[in-house]
């Protein structure tokens, strides 16, 4: 591993940072000399024929220039899923792969590979507009479980170990991020969720897990889910996600906070300066700056601060609220319509 690190990648890390997810911003020289100022690290969108490999090479010289750490962030067009999952595994490890020989050559302060393990793009919004109609749980539960395909899931398991351990041969950290109720879905012993969202992450060799508690997301998107649709989600949200990603991923565990502002795939709202310091504050009461990410460093052009909105607060974790127990406890009725 010594001579891997010493002759090939030598990154860039900071531990006292968190940080932000760079995925639409076309101005690159402002959008790393922000993160830079506001003191953070950078996750980078690569869309595969969207995005051409000379931003690539920009984002990392300039990554370097201002002593920015950098994950690239691989992504796949729509109609193949935009997100990795089980059903694009080849697709993803290849584009993948495309994105590392080039950093080899021009980007070896590169600190790793982001995996952002998500339902396919076409099934995700058919899913939004269900729950936007207002589904009833047994009609998501039904939509979910019906392309269950067990067998495949398994092959995308070991598919993605194996991409993991190559990426980490090559001195490279290998960062998952997946949606929140997969998080739901660790407590009792199976996969239910997982297998619905075709997303695999359990017994996998990640060095970085984390779930997306986007607390503006739960609120504008999710609430409507709740008996009471105009309950607030506090950051008791970031609290209740923290305990269970610590207790089943240990010093892996790491959590994705926002959204910043009405930026990015199905988001509508961002949260105000005084909601993110608090989410921040929730998560250091679990984990280390650098085991967080902010969704998005565009969403941050809608703070007046964006420096007030990301310094690092004191830790204080408050008690998990009444519409994250009942959020929660929907997603573990899901889990557990598939058994009965």
């Amino acid at each position: 591993m010594f001579w891997l690190l010493a002759c090939g990648f030598q990154p860039i890390r900071h531990e006292d940072r968190a940080s932000a997810w760079l995925e639409f911003h076309d101005d690159l020289d402002q959008a790393v000399a922000d993160a830079s100022e506001w003191g953070l690290d950078l996750n980078l969108a690569m869309e595969r024929d969207t995005h051409g490999m000379d931003r690539f090479r920009t984002v990392c010289a300039l990554a370097e220039q201002h002593d920015v750490g950098l994950k690239v962030w691989p992504l796949l067009p729509t109609e193949e899923g935009y997100w990795p999952n089980q059903g694009n595994t080849a697709e993803f490890a290849e584009w993948t792969w495309e994105l590392v020989d080039v950093a080899r050559d021009d980007c070896d302060n590169l600190d790793g590979v982001v995996v952002d393990m998500e339902m396919p793009y076409d099934r995700a919004m058919a899913l939004q507009e269900m729950i936007d109609e207002g589904a009833s749980d047994i009609e998501v539960a039904s939509f979910l479980v019906e392309t269950i395909d067990e067998e495949g899931f398994e092959q995308a398991r070991q598919d993605y170990e194996e991409l993991t351990l190559a990426l980490q041969e090559e001195g490279l950290r290998v960062h998952l991020t997946t949606l929140p109720m997969i998080a739901d879905d660790l407590a009792d012993g199976d996969e239910t969720l997982a297998l619905a969202f075709w997303t695999p992450v359990q017994d996998i060799s990640w060095d970085i897990a984390s779930v997306q508690v986007y607390r503006s997301f739960f609120q504008s998107t999710l609430a409507s889910s709740l008996e009471d649709p105009t309950q607030e989600f506090t950051s008791g949200l970031v609290t209740s996600y923290a305990e269970t990603m610590v207790e089943h991923f240990g010093d892996a565990a790491a959590l994705d906070l926002g959204t910043t502002g009405a930026v990015g795939i199905g988001v509508e709202a961002g949260l105000s300066e005084e909601e993110l310091q608090s989410d921040l504050a929730a998560a250091l009461a679990f984990v280390s700056p650098d085991h967080i990410a902010i969704y998005s460093l565009e969403g941050l052009d809608e703070h007046d601060d964006p420096a007030a909105s990301l310094r690092l607060p004191a830790p204080h974790a408050p008690e998990p609220d009444a519409a994250t127990l009942e959020i929660r406890d929907v997603y573990a009725t899901l889990d557990a319509l598939r058994d009965d």
